[in-house]
């Protein structure tokens, strides 16, 4: 996820005006992941030094919003669909790692599927994003290792459930 931060701060910026604390917040709750205010403020920094986002103060806070230049570098991100494959191959390969699912084959489908444009993300987006962020919460709680088999049952069905889709 780190490799998206960027990315993933453009296309919330897109959407409405932030602060990095709300940036922080929103990718936690839709990601089930939270960046580092270290990491972060930076990348602010960095983006409003290329002109992509500008910063205004309000209330005390500095709110973010994304400039023209901004857009079109979303809009050059959406067209780059190799860093959207890494991250799904990362993805399964942690999932192999910790769960011993392998995913290998699921993988090397769809990423082909995606690169040759076959079928188009927004199809699956959402529930890639809600199953990702199921396991983290799973991952993070106090009773992971009561529930880490039960969950491995439950990634190996849905592996064998997606195999016979034809």
């Amino acid at each position: 996820m780190k490799g998206q931060l960027r990315n993933i701060t453009l296309k919330l910026l897109s959407e409405k005006p932030m602060s990095g604390s709300e940036l922080v917040n929103t990718i936690e709750k839709q990601l089930g992941w939270k960046p580092s205010y270290g990491s972060m403020y930076p990348l602010l920094e960095q983006l409003l030094s290329e002109k992509l986002v500008t910063c205004k103060e309000e209330k005390k806070k500095k709110k973010y919003t994304l400039t023209e230049k901004g857009k079109k570098e979303l809009q050059k991100n959406k067209k780059n669909k190799e860093s959207l494959v890494k991250l799904l191959n990362k993805t399964y390969g942690i999932m192999k790692e910790v769960y011993g699912v392998d995913a290998s084959d699921i993988d090397e489908k769809l990423a082909e599927q995606i690169t040759e444009g076959k079928i188009a993300i927004e199809d699956i987006q959402q529930e890639s994003i809600d199953m990702k962020k199921e396991i983290y919460r799973i991952m993070k709680s106090k009773n992971y290792k009561n529930n880490k088999t039960e969950l491995k049952k439950i990634l190996h069905e849905t592996i064998q459930n997606m195999k016979r889709l034809k």
